[in-house]
């Protein structure tokens, strides 16, 4: 009888073609295989090819990160993945706020907890805390001076369940409004959140970019602004960007577009929108099939315009043009667009509050009976990626939950009585 040939699997694609297409939670158990896997699976080569293949298939992905709301405190204080499909919460995610070291220990109300973004598999997340609050007492006179808050990120992995923690390098009392926004700097594998603080008239008071790659923030100087548009619907204390696309942080503001370009760590602001007026038409960025677009909507029909070229948003003399893709009237007044996702799916919400699911294709609107806080939602790829000087959250197994199992089991329960 013939002996079979031994074959052997080129280095490169045991590791690149092969281990790359397994799941987060298996190649955390393979890095217990031998040293040469761990240095392997834990390399900057590794990781950048497990993320392209990643997001190549996340553009069938409808997972999206969300905030739970309920009844009960420890959904409260938790997150979730939400399948758009199927309209259903698929994994309790639990919650970053806890570790062993005491210094993640931050005491909050969950209102105070604000779902900044999602990138690469790395989870921003915000709380901001009273740190002072005081009457003082001059000549007889009652002068109640401004509270003071201080500003925590957490930069979360919930697929690895690491966590760090950063503080603001500044408090801000008040009057001050914060604008934040968080993404990932592909040309320098980097995870960078921004902050502004503006005075109560508008004015930009003060601008840093943290960078993980550094583990510092950095002030950097901006032109007197004024143009950031505060949602107190999402944030009470400021506004956020609403997307993170190509090397970009976008939002809308009141005088056209807000652009952050992560990578050389410039702000361009007063973009030429599409043809609408920024104080009666609600307008959100959003990312359409890898392209950035805007929504524009006014009570029942809404228009989706693209971006024509991405070269007017690094300050050349390109001038900033869209084109309109879309035009739906839904026949329903509308309050305002989530954003769109996978598969033609847009998220947004009516006028009584429904949370409601549109597809570009089938030409249908559904209502989701999810209960989560549709105000942050954000796109979720899973990652090995851990940012530097992350730890372990701690007692991770008494939040997480997998809720197809608890209601497979509830079901079975009832069965059984």
């Amino acid at each position: 009888m013939a002996k079979l040939a031994k074959t052997s699997i080129p280095d490169d694609i045991m590791y690149y073609e092969i281990l790359s297409r397994l799941p987060v939670e298996s190649l955390i158990r393979l890095k217990s295989v031998s040293k040469t896997w761990l240095s392997v699976i834990s390399s900057s080569v590794f990781v950048k090819s497990f993320i392209d293949r990643a997001y190549t298939n996340a553009k069938d992905d409808k997972t999206l990160v969300v905030q739970l709301c309920g009844e009960k405190e420890v959904d409260r204080h938790s997150y979730a993945l939400f399948h758009l499909g199927s309209g259903q919460l698929v994994t309790n995610l639990g919650s970053p706020y806890s570790s062993d070291g005491e210094e993640y220990l931050v005491d909050f109300e969950r209102d105070e907890a604000v779902l900044i973004g999602s990138d690469c598999g790395i989870v921003c997340l915000l709380v901001s805390v009273e740190v002072k609050d005081y009457d003082d007492y001059c000549d007889g006179f009652d002068i109640h001076l401004s509270s003071m808050y201080r500003t925590y990120i957490y930069l979360w992995n919930p697929a690895t369940k690491r966590v760090n923690l950063i503080s603001a390098d500044n408090d801000h009392n008040e009057t001050c409004r914060e604008v934040i926004g968080f993404g990932f700097d592909c040309m320098n594998l980097d995870f960078k959140v921004i902050r502004a603080v503006c005075d109560q008239y508008g004015d930009v008071d003060y601008f840093g970019v943290y960078s993980a790659n550094r583990n510092s923030w950095k002030q950097i100087e901006v032109d007197p602004i004024d143009d950031f548009y505060y949602n107190t619907d999402v944030y009470s204390n400021g506004c956020l960007f609403d997307v993170c696309l190509h090397g970009f942080l976008l939002c809308t503001g009141y005088r056209g577009m807000i652009a952050f370009d992560l990578h050389k760590e410039l702000l361009y602001c007063r973009l030429e929108l599409p043809d609408i007026d920024c104080e009666t038409v609600e307008a959100t960025i959003t990312d359409f099939n890898d392209s950035i677009a805007v929504f524009t909507s006014n009570d029942e029909k809404f228009k989706l315009w693209t971006l024509d070229d991405e070269e007017c948003l690094r300050g050349g003399e390109v001038k900033t043009s869209w084109t309109m893709m879309l035009r739906i009237d839904l026949g329903q007044p509308i309050q305002f667009v989530v954003g769109y996702f996978n598969h033609g799916d847009l998220l947004l919400v009516s006028k009584d509050g429904s949370l409601l699911s549109y597809n570009f294709d089938k030409k249908e609107a559904r209502e989701l009976e999810a209960r989560f806080d549709y105000r942050q939602v954000f796109k979720y790829t899973e990652s090995l990626i851990s940012v530097q000087g992350s730890e372990p959250v701690y007692s991770w197994s008494d939040s997480e939950d997998d809720y197809s199992d608890s209601e497979d089991n509830d079901s079975d329960q009832e069965d059984d009585d």
